[in-house]
């Protein structure tokens, strides 16, 4: 048997050997619209051992969601759709880790939480509700084991959004930036009180090294 079949052999059971030991984990990606959530997760997706989940692309939304996003109304009625959604996704991947998989999110029902100052809720009644929903989640689900959160520059968030093909997005950019303002005050000032049980790695949307990342993540390779 030639080196090189060894060598392939070896690589493959100390492949096997690691993912059988590992421990299952969950990682949410986090951030503003547009910073790059989804791109991250598909490329940790494409190269490394994991299960991903994915919030979708526009035609994945349904007609009512975009109608809202676009005329700026509706925000409960969206943001409850967006909510199950999470739930559903993070469900499925509680149930992947405890069969030790390794899973990425470009989302969980923490996101909601950045949109609650916005003015197209109808009252502070509704931003209540939301934000006791989010307390109500933090509270009875298992948290992720580590949050990936993309920091970005207004700048940053108003020129992706705008590149992005996502036509019912035109007139709310500026809703884009308080939700990127929210994600700064939180991080800053929240995130390691009410996020405690998750470790937080922070990196820069402009420019990051995705490698770098999943090494500190403690993902394999394909």
């Amino acid at each position: 048997m030639s080196i090189s079949k060894i060598a392939a052999i070896l690589f493959y059971v100390i492949k096997y050997a690691y993912m059988k030991n590992q421990s299952g984990q969950i990682i949410a990606v986090v951030g503003a619209p547009s910073v790059g959530k989804s791109t991250l997760v598909r490329y940790l997706r494409d190269n490394y051992q994991v299960k991903a989940f994915l919030e979708g692309e526009t035609e994945d939304f349904p007609d009512f969601i975009k109608q809202n996003i676009s005329q700026n109304k509706n925000r409960l009625q969206t943001t409850l759709y967006f909510h199950n959604q999470n739930i559903s996704q993070y469900n499925e991947a509680l149930q992947w880790k405890a069969k030790n998989y390794q899973v990425v999110l470009d989302t969980f029902w923490l996101t909601n939480l950045f949109f609650i100052n916005d003015t197209i809720y109808d009252s502070q009644a509704e931003q209540d509700l939301v934000k006791n929903m989010i307390e109500l989640a933090n509270q009875s689900l298992q948290l992720p084991d580590h949050i990936v959160y993309l920091q970005a520059s207004d700048d940053l968030v108003r020129e992706r959004a705008s590149a992005r093909d996502r036509g019912f997005e035109a007139n709310v950019l500026d809703n884009f930036i308080k939700v990127n303002q929210a994600h700064i005050d939180y991080f800053e000032n929240k995130a390691e009180q009410e996020l405690a049980e998750s470790k937080i790695l922070r990196v820069s949307a402009a420019e990051h090294d995705k490698e770098e990342i999943a090494t500190k993540l403690g993902l394999f390779k394909i």
